[in-house]
């Protein structure tokens, strides 16, 4: 049952991991190592943008951008794919190995599995891929340095059937087994070094610091233990734990918590490349990954947050209960990565794999002994076929795509790439638009990977060069004052205008160009609206592509296999054009196409009402809010759209009841309160006629 229950926890991770390129800073990564490949330099300015051209740019993840072209240029973004996910598995082979004791081996499966379900944000091909993996290891090698003395009574490390695993695999396990465990503390006692692994941090953080810019994370989880230890040795004197690091083996830790530092500066960059993190944390909540978890519509989902939350509980109780027993060094990595998990979802992982191992040593103290050997043999078969069973209907979903698609999200299993604009790009190179060209933010990465050096792009997503001012000031407020984008596109010369309108709020901008005698729609698929500006000089290329929207019928087809489950994207984007444009019919009937492929698809429920509720149709509009919360009983905009469409149709004891239900899922949901008061006034006011 043990060897099942692991194989099937990383097997569930194998296919979680496998998963098309829908990143649009993979592509750009993958050109920048395609330039310092072929010019044999590193990128020190930048060259992509026409608004900060020349601008200095501390590119702290070369390494990784040159590796990441490499393994494309011979393996395709297939190669890329299994790369990525051959680093992060390993990441989670450096978890398990570190919770394994022999005695609570189900605790090592199942809080392995809690951090790999809320660590999917990051499980992508971008550098990040190697932080994971460094941070994990550099955590491993931590504990078994400060733990070491317990290795062997507590079976830290775990050996599994040579027949279960390649041969080269078995021997590298068992390697690393040796290299980790408390096999060199024998010659410590007799006056050796026997610290030699961790010396390996030293050139770990060399590699990482030219790898990615969450480096310092490696000087942090250190001097974490360096200053831990001390507290406990000096200041915490009723502090009693044979594990503490003193002596000799604190100065061994303090010597390479020394070095690291010293180390971290042999980069390109020098030591900005360690403060690289700092600096862009600052003003970047409009990014998604950087938005804090603790906001209601990203903490109360219902995705991957339900398993961060129970991993919050399960460490929270332990380490208020265990208090006085735990570490200096614990408490102080502890109370900062649940700040960062809170401050930003790309730090949920991080939180995972740093308190984990601190949550199984604090627990292995607990005894079972009262419990009687029947009972505890009960549990654990009964804890063990429940895993078995999740594990297998899980798999099953991620593998048909019913687990993304109950999501809403436009992932699944397999390889390839996803929202790649090809039709654009493809239009932009034969059209002959020229000059200077306003983009999205998230589109700029695909625009350099396919038209560097012919064009330059407005902005993209390296946010170091471009700073927060700029991408919130001249590119967001843009977006939704149509007289500050008049005055940019004055300021740039800007002569077109490409929008990936399915990844950015173009609510505002997307209407004033259509309507605006100023600009002319030339090209629009499913992803993406090009709009040439109406000038002399585009004249016959406004002629030759001008598009009638009033004429477009087709929309793409769901390209997945007929045993998936894909999101149906495209038609949604199509829709949601249609309706910013004025043209809600059409969004209507593009809705309705959606349905008979992709019933399941709860977004297209849920637009679909809410263009009903914006024509008035009100009973269409009740119809399908019910079939949205059908899919998803913790829609809280569904139900609160329901009873809007309720309280519109004088139905208010109805309306009322819906709203409750928002504010029992959302305590602080504004409009459900707002809508609240009203209905139970209008309600009152009918009673009185």
């Amino acid at each position: 049952m043990k060897y099942i229950l692991i194989s099937l926890t990383f097997i569930i991770l194998a296919l979680l991991l496998i998963r098309p390129v829908n990143e649009a800073d993979t592509w750009m990564h993958i050109k920048t190592g395609e330039i310092m490949v072929k010019d044999m330099r590193i990128t020190q300015v930048d060259e992509y943008s026409y608004t900060k051209t020349g601008e200095k740019w501390l590119n702290h993840q070369w390494l990784s951008q040159v590796i990441f072209y490499l393994i494309y240029k011979f393996s395709g973004i297939n190669g890329l794919i299994i790369f990525s996910a051959i680093i992060i598995f390993f990441a989670f082979v450096f978890l398990f190995i570190n919770l394994y004791r022999k005695d609570s081996w189900l605790l090592a499966v199942f809080l392995t599995l809690l951090v790999i379900l809320f660590s999917q944000y990051v499980f992508l091909a971008r550098p990040l891929i190697f932080s994971l993996l460094l941070f994990s290891l550099f955590i491993l090698i931590l504990h078994r340095y400060k733990y070491a003395l317990s290795s062997a009574k507590d079976n830290l490390y775990i050996r599994p059937p040579q027949k279960l695993m390649a041969g080269s695999v078995f021997r590298l396990w068992l390697w690393f087994d040796k290299l980790t465990t408390s096999r060199t503390i024998p010659s410590e006692v007799e006056g050796k070094p026997g610290w030699a692994p961790l010396y390996a941090l030293i050139p770990l953080q060399i590699l990482w610091v030219n790898l990615h810019g969450s480096s310092i994370m490696g000087i942090f989880l250190i001097w974490a233990f360096i200053i831990g230890e001390f507290i406990d040795t000096r200041i915490r004197h009723d502090f009693k734990n044979e594990f503490v690091i003193k002596g000799n083996r604190y100065k061994k830790l303090l010597f390479v918590g020394i070095a690291l530092i010293i180390s971290s500066g042999i980069n390109p960059y020098g030591y900005s490349a360690i403060f690289f993190p700092i600096v862009e944390f600052k003003g970047m909540g409009f990014i998604n990954e950087w938005a804090p978890s603790v906001y209601k519509d990203i903490f109360l989902n219902f995705d991957i947050m339900p398993y961060y939350r129970l991993f919050l509980l399960i460490s929270i109780l332990v380490f208020i209960f265990k208090g006085r027993a735990i570490s200096s060094s614990h408490i102080i990595i502890f109370g900062s990565l649940l700040y960062l998990s809170l401050s930003g979802k790309r730090h949920l992982s991080l939180y995972g794999f740093a308190i984990a191992p601190c949550i199984v040593e604090y627990l292995k103290g607990i005894n079972f002994k009262a419990v009687s050997l029947r009972l505890r043999k009960f549990f654990l078969y009964f804890a063990s076929i429940v895993l078995v069973l999740y594990l297998v209907v899980l798999g099953k979903d991620i593998v048909t795509g019913r687990y993304y698609a109950n999501q809403s999200t436009y992932r699944w299993f397999g390889l390839g790439r996803v929202n790649y604009p090809e039709e654009a790009m493809n239009f932009l190179e034969k059209s002959g638009l020229e000059g200077n060209m306003f983009n999205d933010y998230s589109s700029g990465c695909f625009l350099i990977e396919r038209l560097y050096p012919l064009k330059k792009v407005f902005l993209d997503g390296r946010n170091t060069i471009y700073g927060a001012k700029f991408i919130t000031e001249n590119y967001g407020n843009c977006l939704k004052d149509p007289l500050l984008f008049e005055a940019l596109v004055k300021k740039y010369d800007i002569n077109y205008v490409f929008l990936y309108y399915g990844f950015s709020n173009m609510a505002a901008l997307i209407p004033h160009l259509y309507y605006s005698q100023n600009w002319q729609l030339v090209f629009l698929d499913d992803k993406v609206c090009i709009f040439a500006r109406n000038i002399e000089r585009n004249a016959s290329l406004i002629k030759k592509y001008h598009v009638d929207l009033t004429k477009i019928k087709e929309v793409a087809k769901l390209n997945r296999y007929s045993w998936q489950r894909a999101y149906p994207m495209d038609y949604i984007n199509r829709a949601i054009f249609y309706e910013t444009v004025g043209l809600v019919d059409m969004a209507i009937i593009t809705l309705k196409d959606i349905l008979v492929i992709a019933p399941y698809a709860r977004d297209v429920r849920y637009n679909l009402g809410a263009l009903y509720l914006k024509k008035e149709m009100y009973e269409d509009a009740i119809k399908e809010f019910k079939q949205a919360i059908k899919i998803n009983m913790m829609d809280a905009d569904a139900y609160n759209n329901l009873g809007v469409a309720y309280a519109r149709t004088a139905k208010y004891k109805d309306a009322i009841e819906q709203f409750k239900k928002v504010l029992f899922l959302y305590p602080l949901h504004v409009d459900a309160k707002r809508n609240l008061r009203s209905a139970r006034i209008d309600f009152e006011m009918e009673k009185l006629r």
